[in-house]
């Protein structure tokens, strides 16, 4: 893959890209597993986390995935984050660190949830939750992985919810992707209640 981020920050050959590198690879795994769905329903924050807002996720993403009876896997709503990794390249929220490092913090968080009859569209607390991790992240700088147990003690998702423990496992359908800011790799959040 060429190199397409410049040094100076400066966009090459006077051209800004369109469409920032690390955040296309991203939309390109998402478009592999969801052909159908080019443009998906989107959380977005107001004032971006670069800008001085308080969600660190740019984006989140929200497919509406069919399932598969003969796994006996339900029709579900699926999450995808923007932002843990280096969407932009331009040291505004990560440092660059090199094309064969974790691109920022290396992974994106996703997350599941089972889509109910007559529902058209999906929920947007698991938004929140996201973010809710995603702070954790920024302010801690620690990183999370296949495996971790995260304990909050309190709603993840800023209400009433008994949700205050998640699993992280690596999302069985998502690949890991190759930026040109670095490998960024996709964990799926499964709440334990």
């Amino acid at each position: 893959m060429d190199e397409v981020r410049p040094s100076s920050g400066a966009p090459a050959h006077g051209l800004v890209p369109l469409f920032p590198p690390g955040l296309q690879a991203i939309y390109g795994e998402c478009r592999r597993l969801y052909p159908e769905q080019a443009n998906p329903l989107q959380v977005t924050a107001i004032v971006k986390y670069w800008l001085g807002g308080p969600d660190p996720l740019d984006y989140i993403s929200m497919y509406r995935n069919m399932g598969c009876p003969a796994q006996d896997i339900q029709e579900h709503w699926h999450y995808v984050s923007f932002g843990l990794s280096d969407l932009y390249g331009d040291n505004r929220v990560h440092e660059f660190t090199g094309a064969e490092s974790p691109s920022g913090f290396g992974f994106e968080l996703t997350f599941r949830l089972k889509r109910e009859v007559g529902e058209t569209a999906p929920p947007t607390w698991p938004a929140e939750l996201m973010q809710g991790l995603a702070r954790y992240v920024f302010q801690s700088e620690n990183t999370f992985c296949s495996g971790d147990h995260v304990s909050w003690h309190s709603p993840l998702d800023s209400s009433e919810s008994r949700i205050q423990h998640m699993l992280l496992t690596e999302d069985p359908q998502m690949q890991p992707v190759q930026t040109p800011f670095g490998s960024v790799s996709f964990l799926q959040a499964s709440k334990d209640v």
